[in-house]
C-alpha cells in the first residue's frame, strides 16, 4: 500500500508552497508557477513537465486527471 490514494498538483500561492499532507490524507504539491489572472496559472504544460515527472515517479502515479481554465 502507498499510504495515501490522492495526490494533487497545483500552482503555488503566496500562502501555499512546497508539499502538504492534508488531514484527509490528500497530498498536495504546490509547484512554483506564478498565477497571472484570477488565481490561474498560464498553461505551461511543457515547461512544467520535468517537475510533474518527478512528482509522478516519486508518488508512483498511475492515473492523471487534469483541468485547464483557458482550454
Amino acid at each position: 500500500a502507498l499510504g495515501h490514494e490522492v495526490t494533487v498538483v497545483t500552482h503555488a500561492t503566496p500562502t501555499h508552497r512546497g508539499v502538504k499532507m492534508l488531514v484527509s490524507g490528500v497530498k498536495v504539491y504546490y509547484l512554483p508557477q506564478l498565477p497571472f489572472y484570477n488565481n490561474t496559472s498560464f498553461p505551461t504544460a511543457f515547461s512544467s513537465l520535468p517537475m510533474l515527472r518527478r512528482v509522478f515517479l516519486a508518488e508512483r502515479i498511475q492515473l492523471v486527471h487534469g483541468h485547464a481554465a483557458f482550454s
